[in-house]
């Protein structure tokens, strides 16, 4: 990754991001990293003429103002919420697998087993995250939960309804961690999550 000191001083970039956040230091950091993977992807030029300040004030402030209207939108279980929601096509990393897998269906044996074998913070989010969150028993529900003791309530009606980053900004904000913590907990445990049986009866 390019070093974003070529452009700009470290400190001038995350006083910038203290002033959009209004001081919120932790997402301070986390709009200084998304400057950062942006660059890294090559969406700053130098030669369009504007600065690195100037692209990253605008990015970061796009950032901020998504994450910030994500959290808006961020409510509570209601009674009227445990009616059966509509799973519709979500884009990730799974592919075209994600439209296809069982939301439902408690995991087989071998599944669970799999699954128990987890952290209790991998079998949250990685369940939670792709909507697979009915597929454990009551039981294991009951016990992830106390392990994990989440801040905001779970499971939320219709999750895979939101967009991938405001499910990944709730499920931080559970867990009194960062988006990019989620991210990574996800990413690790991707190959975890295609092993189980059911996920590969799809592919085959």
């Amino acid at each position: 990754m390019n070093d974003c000191i070529e452009y700009c001083d470290r400190g001038q970039l995350f006083a910038l991001a203290l002033k959009l956040t209004n001081g919120n230091q932790p997402l301070a950091e986390e709009a200084i990293q998304h400057v950062l993977v942006q660059q890294w992807r090559g969406l700053f030029d130098a030669q369009r003429g504007y600065s690195f300040r100037a692209w990253a004030y605008r990015v970061m402030r796009h950032y901020i103002a998504d994450i910030r209207q994500s959290w808006r939108r961020v409510r509570p279980i209601t009674p009227e919420d445990h009616s059966d929601p509509v799973y519709p096509p979500v884009a990730s990393d799974l592919g075209w697998l994600e439209v296809k897998l069982d939301f439902k269906s408690r995991f087989g044996h071998e599944d669970l087993t799999s699954v128990r074998a987890w952290s209790p913070r991998q079998r949250f989010v990685v369940l939670g995250w792709y909507g697979l969150w009915d597929k454990l028993p009551p039981e294991d529900q009951t016990q992830t939960l106390a392990a994990v003791a989440p801040l905001e309530p779970f499971p939320v009606a219709h999750f895979l309804s939101w967009s991938d980053r405001e499910r990944t900004v709730y499920l931080a904000r559970a867990l009194r961690v960062k988006a990019n913590t989620i991210t990574q907990i996800r990413v690790r445990s991707r190959e975890a999550l295609l092993n189980l049986k059911f996920v590969q009866d799809l592919r085959s």
